[in-house]
């Protein structure tokens, strides 16, 4: 559910289709007069070659030599888009988006109403992060196809990225009742954390524990890393620590656990293992979390010139793929607070819920703007999510504003709850 996992990077598609084509009534077959026996001319990113012998790759040139034996099939078009998603998935490498969008530019060409090549699109708005555009094609899809599994999932993922709980509700109850098996469950244990009660998360992601299948290793591994984070949270590192390295046997080198298991060496204390931990998602596949974990635990391990490339590079990527993240940063270590401000507002114009009101309200914080504060990380606690730093947070603003003994209070909950909920935020909480 969570789509920071992927970069946003509009890049113009290029992708050629040729003229005349028309869409069929017959949304599986189209005439073949309609395409050409040539069918690198109609899509060269969708059908470019994958180079490398991994299963991915074979499986995309078995898809390219299916559509070139009968390019009139349009859900091989849509397969084929699948796939490169699949593998932008396991090798982190949001750029095969592109190629995705190439296969589906092509399908919605023949025929704009085909109910897959529309999911499939919806799939590449939530990659690219035009949440509003993702939540009306999946409402259109669900309204013309209320039996679509795929199509209730996209939609709560992207009301949940709008913030609107109880649309996000809705649309998982609907998967409950299509009986959407892992699909259903991975999302209400989500939501069910985000609403504070464990024990229910817990339950769920067990129940998508137990569907998982070997055939499609990047949801168990997700679903591992989200008990790991359910675990973390509660200050559970012995649990946590043991489900990271459960997802990384389904992928190994996986950069959300690897993300992970660091974040777990910093709490212990241990910089170096963070180093390594973090030097061993390959660069292309580097997240701006996982810098950011490489430049706090080179601080912790005495050295700032590596703290200040990283932070740089923070800053750097960042502002490419996740404004979201670096504006909480710059809030978490108090600078650049007006590029903070301005990357919050533009986020806030386009999703909502519990971390963009708290990354609103730390920002207003570090301005000094502390009514402002209290407004925005009230209405981030609503949601009755544990996580310690949102009490931090609330504590620190309470305090503020005077009212000390409550926040206080706020202050204590976050550090019994995880006490290193990070770095620099764990460090303030103590002292204050």
């Amino acid at each position: 559910m969570n789509y920071q996992k992927t970069m946003c990077m509009p890049v113009i598609l290029a992708s050629v289709v040729l003229l005349g084509c028309q869409a069929s009534n017959d949304a599986e077959d189209v005439s073949p007069q309609s395409v050409t026996q040539t069918p690198e001319i109609i899509s060269a990113l969708c059908l470019s070659s994958s180079d490398g012998e991994s299963k991915i790759n074979t499986l995309i040139t078995q898809k390219i030599q299916a559509i070139r034996h009968a390019p009139s099939k349009l859900q091989q078009w849509v397969a084929l888009g699948n796939t490169w998603i699949k593998k932008s998935k396991l090798t982190n490498d949001p750029g095969f988006y592109l190629h995705a969008q190439a296969c589906i530019d092509y399908a919605l060409k023949l025929d704009d109403q085909y109910i897959p090549a529309k999911e499939l699109q919806v799939q590449i708005f939530l990659n690219d992060h035009q949440f509003s555009e993702a939540r009306d094609l999946a409402e259109t899809i669900v309204k013309i196809a209320p039996e679509s599994r795929l199509g209730w999932a996209l939609l709560s993922d992207a009301q949940l990225e709008l913030g609107n709980l109880e649309q996000t509700q809705h649309s998982v109850g609907q998967l409950e009742n299509l009986q959407a098996g892992m699909a259903f469950f991975t999302r209400a244990s989500y939501l069910h954390w985000l609403q504070g009660d464990i024990k229910a998360a817990n339950d769920a992601l067990l129940a998508a524990l137990q569907r998982r299948d070997m055939s499609n290793p990047y949801s168990a591994a997700w679903s591992f890393v989200q008990g790991a984070n359910i675990s973390w949270h509660r200050n559970d590192l012995v649990g946590a620590e043991a489900l990271y390295k459960e997802s990384l046997k389904w992928l190994p080198d996986f950069p959300l656990a690897l993300t992970g298991l660091a974040r777990l060496s910093i709490a212990q204390n241990n910089p170096q293992a963070a180093i390594q931990l973090i030097e061993r998602i390959e660069t292309t596949k580097l997240t701006t979390k996982a810098i950011w974990l490489l430049a706090d635990a080179s601080e912790m391990a005495g050295d700032p010139l590596a703290m200040s490339e990283n932070q740089r590079r923070v800053m750097t990527l960042g502002r490419i793929s996740d404004p979201l993240l670096l504006a909480r940063f710059l809030s978490t270590k108090n600078r650049d607070h007006l590029l903070a401000l301005d990357l919050i507002l533009k986020e806030k114009e386009s999703r909502g819920g519990v971390y963009i009101d708290d990354a609103y309200a730390w920002v207003l914080y570090r301005l000094g703007r502390f009514e402002e504060a209290q407004v925005a990380i009230e209405k981030a606690l609503s949601w009755g999510t544990q996580d310690a730093k949102l009490f931090y947070h609330a504590g620190a603003i309470k305090i503020a504003t005077g009212d000390i003994k409550t926040g206080i209070t706020l202050v204590r909950k976050a550090l019994s709850l995880q006490p290193f909920f990070d770095l620099t935020g764990s460090q303030e909480a103590t002292q204050l």
